[in-house]
């Protein structure tokens, strides 16, 4: 099937079917961009010709999961974001640098809700590790991350202001700086200026 033309009614109802018969309640499309080809990403009305196949198939109980890249610095996905209106949950990965010198097998990565419909309260951050291992199976490791770990791991990444650490941990830059301030003590990030970095 030609990957340009996913968003064409005829299409949208081929996939429609197959999801019924073989009873699939979940459809994961990656990635968007290279599914929708034709389709003017950063136009909002051009977003209409695939999200009325998204709530149809909402109405018959399968639940759609896209894949999106990120924009330029690693900041929202490229394209309208109008795209997130009937969203129930918005996550967002991002990968975890690796100190100096070490060397780490497997990937490792932060999950965080940027918007998660109808829940009492907001899921943490996650810290996930996938790896491989000798014979071939994955195992998968996780724990809660910790604010402070997270700052660290954020400057790591390459945001160096407060401001730009507190929108993406979801708290207030004053919190950023006591963080900030106890690293610094401890010798594990240092300021220059109004920036973080490592030391």
């Amino acid at each position: 099937m030609s990957r340009d033309v996913h968003w064409k009614p005829q299409t949208q109802k081929t996939l429609t079917q197959i999801c019924l018969d073989r009873g699939i309640k979940v459809l994961f499309l990656d990635n968007l961009s290279s599914l929708v080809m034709g389709v003017a990403e950063d136009k909002a009305d051009e977003w209409e010709k695939i999200l009325q196949w998204f709530l149809m198939l909402r109405k018959h109980g399968i639940a759609v999961v896209l894949v999106l890249h990120a924009g330029r610095s690693n900041q929202n996905p490229r394209g309208t974001s109008r795209r997130e209106d009937a969203t129930s949950w918005v996550i967002k990965l991002d990968r975890i640098a690796d100190d100096a010198g070490e060397v780490v097998s497997g990937a490792r990565f932060v999950s965080q809700f940027e918007k998660n419909r109808h829940a009492q309260t907001d899921p943490p951050d996650i810290q996930w590790h996938f790896q491989t291992d000798e014979s071939g199976k994955v195992n998968i490791s996780h724990k809660i991350c910790d604010p402070y770990e997270a700052l660290i791991a954020w400057v790591k990444n390459g945001l160096t202001t407060p401001t730009d650490i507190a929108r993406e941990m979801g708290v207030a830059v004053g919190t950023i700086s006591k963080l900030a301030t106890k690293a610094i003590a401890e010798g594990r990030l240092k300021k220059n200026g109004r920036e973080y970095e490592l030391p």
